[in-house]
């Protein structure tokens, strides 16, 4: 039995050592690795542990502690390094592309139970006659009320192609559907509206950088001036980042038609690189802008921000940013089915700035806006509101009321109908 045991532990510092061999075998040579990596040494402690510790390791417990090592080996680097299981970077990678296996629909806990406030077009539950209002019931015959909703949420997604059976409760009435999943869009852009038609002045808010934000926002931006919108209020705050070349180079170039929007600096020579704007994918190039952060606006919103700060392209209004200008690089190991997360390179503002966070050494880090406006406690149900009632364009919803705007989002307004009323006083 313990001759079994020690095969099945040994199994994954094969890996291991493999994995090892992997990272540094091109930059390391025989005696660092004995000094980083001692495979005798490993060995022994896994001998060890398989013969000595007071319950056995089976192969679960043996994988799990592999992958915790991986992770802490990685995380010992600095905090934005880190391991990717199978199911961890599953839902790492529907994170960045922006789309997963699902129904498409947007529910929220009311007092009728789980209800679906929000149908996207075209997707399965549209397909299927699901309506506003129904109330979820039982995914896959379980009730929901036994389930937390993010096990709920994970019941309704699977793979695309497969199948799902849901109750719904319609009034008095129970509806039983079977769903065939298939591949949903997140929404990225999301709260597309008009704040203010007689000025002109329209908002949108980017929850994360996806694969698909600088095209969604490309239609949002388009549609907005189709309705007579002439000024802009771009919400990043809570934004903690996401794709950079993709989703923030992409939205900055909206707006810049020429000139630097990043660099990113590493050791090797493909990490060095500098993002221009261009003329192509310019659809406002002197619309008044005003861009919302605060201290959750991380990494890629960091980007922007920084962007069009130096560029002189809007006004920054809200609070300092977090203070993250790393550069992560995902890297697949196709054979383990699992995924590193390396810092590779560092971002650069266009004027040269590197505002990273260093709480070691006390500095601070993070963009200043050009408009400080603190939030106040009575922001916060203000902006639980707004933020949780923000949809992508094609879903369909039951309502969506225009919330009250809070301290931060209200000053961007006057600040942009101020503006207006100058160029208005000018013009007559």
């Amino acid at each position: 039995m313990r001759l079994r045991t020690l095969l099945v532990w040994l199994s994954p510092i094969v890996l291991a050592v493999t994995l090892s061999g992997f990272l540094f075998a091109r930059t390391m040579d025989a005696r660092e690795r004995r000094v980083f990596w001692n495979d005798s040494v490993v060995d022994q402690m896994m001998a060890l542990v398989s013969s000595e510790y007071v319950d056995e390791i089976d192969e679960q417990r043996a994988r799990d502690l592999f992958y915790s090592a991986m992770d802490g080996y990685l995380k010992a680097l600095d905090p934005y390094c880190c391991f990717y299981d199978p199911n961890a970077r599953r839902e790492m990678e529907e994170d960045t592309t922006g789309r997963f296996g699902g129904i498409g629909v947007l529910v929220r806990m009311r007092d009728a139970g789980l209800t679906v406030l929000g149908i996207r077009r075209g997707d399965p539950a549209d397909k299927a006659g699901v309506q506003l209002g129904d109330v979820i019931r039982k995914v896959g015959g379980i009730g929901v009320e036994t389930l937390a909703l993010d096990e709920t949420m994970a019941r309704i997604r699977g793979e695309p192609g497969t199948e799902v059976v849901i109750e719904f409760g319609r009034g008095a009435e129970s509806i039983v559907k079977t769903l065939t999943r298939s591949q949903v869009k997140s929404d990225s852009v999301v709260g597309v509206r008009i704040l203010d038609l007689a000025r002109g002045i329209g908002y949108f808010r980017i929850n994360a950088f996806q694969e698909n934000t600088g095209e969604d926002a490309r239609r949002a931006l388009l549609e907005l001036k189709e309705k007579g919108v002439r000024s802009f209020i771009l919400d990043l705050r809570g934004n903690r980042g996401g794709v950079v070349e993709r989703g923030a180079v992409a939205l900055v170039d909206l707006f810049l038609d020429d000139g630097p929007i990043v660099e990113t600096r590493g050791r090797g020579a493909s990490s060095r690189r500098v993002y221009m704007a261009g003329p192509t994918d310019t659809v406002c190039r002197t619309e008044p802008l005003v861009v919302l952060v605060d201290g959750d606006s991380a990494s890629a919103a960091e980007v922007v921000a920084g962007a069009f700060q130096d560029r002189r392209r809007g006004v920054l209004l809200g609070e300092r940013t977090f203070g993250k200008f790393l550069v992560q690089s995902i890297h697949r190991l196709p054979e383990l089915d699992v995924a590193l997360q390396i810092t590779t390179a560092r971002y650069y503002t266009p004027y040269g700035r590197w505002l990273q966070r260093r709480e070691d050494e006390g500095t601070r880090g993070g963009i200043v806006p050009d408009v400080v406006v603190p939030r106040t406690e009575a922001d916060e149900k203000l902006l639980e509101d707004l933020f949780g009632g923000q949809h992508g364009m094609d879903m369909i919803i039951v309502d969506d009321p225009l919330p009250e705007p809070d301290s931060q989002l209200a000053r961007a307004i006057q600040l942009l109908a101020d503006h207006h009323a100058v160029r208005g006083s000018r013009g007559r």
